[in-house]
């Protein structure tokens, strides 16, 4: 009669050594982040990377978590989000919440906030109260840009708006009256202006048009989804010790020594 101990006993051990591989196999992934290529102070490229104060987050938290990563730019900001949908990316270190994003996407708490307002020529301003002073003038933005479900589906609804490829492409339509306004996130409108020369062309209205929150976010797709509940814990830890605040400060003025060298 066999000795059905003898017999089992290599096989649990096969078995063991098995899914002992698998789960090395799957500590040893790399999870891929990617952001706006053309966000500064929040996310800017350099030499095929993505920094700046989301990236140094996200870059933060993965250390500390002790996940494998890397960080890619990905492409123009549309491709990027396409990236995150078709699953390609995991991580986004930076973006807005809305519900078209929402289907394909999964949000951190948030950790800064983003005010978006309205730049014009100088001498070419107007009275801007209200979102409605802004029908009948012709606008633009930049393509794959959401300013949160409520302005968007205003713009859509109300606005003459432009979308074009690239973010001095607003600008110089304005250089050129070929619009009346641009409606632009602030920081990096500000940043842009000051790297291309339109910071005493242009001017901003008072009113801020809306203020987002800025998230990092998940692909539904990815196989990191998991690790969303520890990201929120250590997001709330930076935002109460100062760090990111630190860090906006650093990246904001990196930036522009960056420009500086050219």
């Amino acid at each position: 009669m066999w000795d059905k101990k003898k017999l089992i006993h290599p096989i649990i051990l096969l078995g063991l050594g098995f899914f002992s591989s698998v789960q090395f196999a799957v500590a040893q992934e790399t999870l891929l982040v990617s952001g706006h290529p053309n966000y500064p102070p929040i996310t800017w490229k350099q030499n095929g990377t993505i920094i700046g104060v989301a990236a140094e987050l996200v870059k933060t938290i993965l250390t500390e978590l002790q996940v494998p990563f890397v960080i890619k730019a990905t492409g123009p900001w549309k491709r990027v989000q396409q990236n995150a949908k078709n699953g390609t990316v995991d991580i986004i270190t930076s973006a807005y919440l809305n519900e078209e994003r929402k289907q394909y996407m999964e949000f951190s708490i948030p950790f800064i906030t983003d005010p978006s307002v309205i730049f014009v020529l100088k001498g070419k301003g107007f009275t801007l109260n209200r979102w409605e002073d802004l029908i009948g003038k012709q606008g633009t933005t930049t393509l794959g840009e959401s300013y949160g479900d409520e302005l968007d589906q205003f713009i859509k609804t109300n606005l003459k708006m432009d979308r074009v490829k690239t973010h001095v492409q607003n600008f110089k339509q304005l250089e050129k009256e070929r619009v009346d306004y641009m409606l632009f996130p602030l920081y990096p409108g500000l940043e842009l202006a000051w790297q291309t020369g339109y910071a005493d062309i242009v001017e901003i209205l008072p009113l801020v048009l809306h203020e987002a929150n800025f998230y990092i976010t998940f692909s539904k797709k990815s196989k990191f989804r998991y690790l969303l509940p520890q990201v929120n814990q250590i997001i709330q830890r930076l935002k109460s010790d100062g760090s990111i605040d630190k860090w906006f400060i650093h990246f904001k003025t990196r930036y522009q020594e960056t420009l500086s060298e050219y």
